[in-house]
């Protein structure tokens, strides 16, 4: 809920190039501005189908009283904060956060792992190491009750418990 992660499944011997790739995708996206409207859309109409599924649902109400910091929000966002979202936002987050401080790399199968430490450190190198330091929250959970009525019709009732 508080990370993104990019993978590819590539031949042997590719990785190195891939790696370079991924980091360079990550690190300086396009952000195209009439692609980002057409993708709002997108997401808001798969938000909107999310909240219609009965175990998606019941899982974020289960998250949202377990957890009482961003943790507990929707994976998705909601209509509102998807529809606010501007480029300038995105690009701000990516060069504060898609930074080499805060990368994890994993390399599984058969490579050189001098390469890839190699690769890594010149597609990297031009990034700055995070702006921002991310505020860390107290996390905080706790058991409680949620009740919540929506105004749609599932096909079956759906009960959930979590421990």
């Amino acid at each position: 809920r508080d990370y993104t992660s990019y993978q590819a499944e590539v031949l042997p011997g590719s990785a190195p190039e891939v790696l370079e790739l991924l980091i360079d995708i990550l690190t300086n996206p396009k952000f195209d501005s009439d692609e980002l409207i057409k993708e709002k859309g997108v997401v808001i109409q798969e938000i909107k189908e999310y909240l219609d599924s009965p175990e998606d649902f019941i899982n974020d109400l289960q998250y949202k009283v377990i957890w009482r910091n961003s943790f507990g929000r929707f994976v998705t966002g909601t209509k509102q904060s998807v529809s606010k979202l501007q480029r300038e936002q995105l690009i701000e987050f990516v060069k504060d956060f898609y930074t080499p401080d805060n990368m994890i790399i994993s390399v599984v199968g058969k490579f050189n792992l001098d390469e890839i430490i190699e690769t890594a450190k010149q597609a990297t190198e031009h990034i700055q190491d995070k702006r921002k330091q991310k505020e860390l929250q107290e996390i905080k959970h706790a058991p409680g009750i949620l009740i919540s009525s929506k105004e749609i019709v599932f096909s079956c009732s759906l009960t959930s418990c979590a421990f």
